[in-house]
């Protein structure tokens, strides 16, 4: 294995700033069973860059954050729990001869603003955006995906005395997000996709958008109680690209969810504290499903 890693950090004038480098190799350690010489299958290079820039703006803070990362492996498979207990360690034969790998390549930009507004609220808003493009033979199909996705958050926050050592703090915010994938999928062809042989061509959209608040009551000095509120709502949508002699399957799905929680602290001395809480999740499907 063959790592090299790579940091500079600092100032320039009133803005802060941090690059970091990584790159790692690898040979991997299963036998090849196709060739059968000994050779070793399951390599792998990641390459991954990231860097960071902060600088005042206005009462707060600018955070502006940019990676990228480059992935090519090789995918050996797995074995069944006989073989294991055989003693053996080759790599998956029917993923060798069909060329089963993961190129993947990602870049990923977002800022995000955090400061006060006014002498009792502080704000935080964000966005981000984000490209990648996966090849990926396995065995029986060959996957082409480009993705882009996007999003934006903002919240808010306060906090008030009440008097007799107790105050009330707040929170509320909401989100929105985007992807759109853009999915072929082939027969595989010993790694190869066969163009011929066209499975899957399809557009798939994700529509996100999500409000929230949030409160915490600090009776006195020991108990605090916590409630929260959200609400979500997911839109799914797909437009499929191969209906020559084959059923269109467009369609789309809405999903929606209120989600609430409310908790209590109680201070048991100066170190410790009991804590307990009760709430509801959502969470969608994922969009192959």
């Amino acid at each position: 294995m063959l790592s090299i890693e790579g940091n500079a950090t600092g100032t320039a004038g009133n803005a802060g700033y941090r690059v970091g480098y990584t790159n790692m190799n690898y040979d991997g350690f299963r036998r090849d069973p196709v060739a059968d010489d000994g050779t070793a299958y399951g390599a792998a290079s990641r390459s991954t860059l990231n860097a960071t820039v902060s600088f005042p703006v206005g009462n707060g803070t600018l955070r502006v954050v940019g990676n990228g990362m480059s992935l090519d492996a090789e995918n050996p498979g797995s074995l069944p729990q006989r073989t294991l207990e055989e003693g053996q360690r080759s790599a998956w034969g029917f993923n060798v001869r069909s060329g089963a790998i993961k190129d993947v390549t990602q870049g990923q930009l977002g800022a995000s603003w955090t400061g006060n507004l006014g002498e009792s609220t502080t704000a935080e808003f964000a966005t981000w955006g984000i490209t990648r493009d996966l090849y990926n033979p396995i065995p029986g199909r060959v996957i082409d995906l480009s993705r882009s996705a996007g999003g934006i958050r903002s919240l808010f926050q306060g906090a008030m005395p009440l008097g007799d050592g107790a105050s009330f703090g707040w929170g509320a915010g909401f989100e929105a997000e985007m992807q759109n994938d853009d999915r072929l999928n082939y027969g595989n062809d010993a790694g190869q996709p066969d163009f011929a042989d066209l499975r899957l061509d399809q557009n798939e959209r994700v529509r996100g958008a999500g409000v929230f608040v949030q409160a915490r009551l600090d009776a006195g000095s020991n108990v605090s109680i916590l409630t929260g509120l959200r609400y979500d709502n997911i839109n799914f949508s797909v437009d499929d690209n191969l209906v020559n002699g084959d059923p269109d399957d467009s369609g789309k799905r809405s999903m929606g969810a209120l989600s609430p929680s409310v908790g209590v602290v109680i201070a048991v001395g100066d170190e410790a504290e009991i804590f307990g809480s009760i709430g509801r999740s959502f969470e969608t499907p994922p969009t192959t499903e």
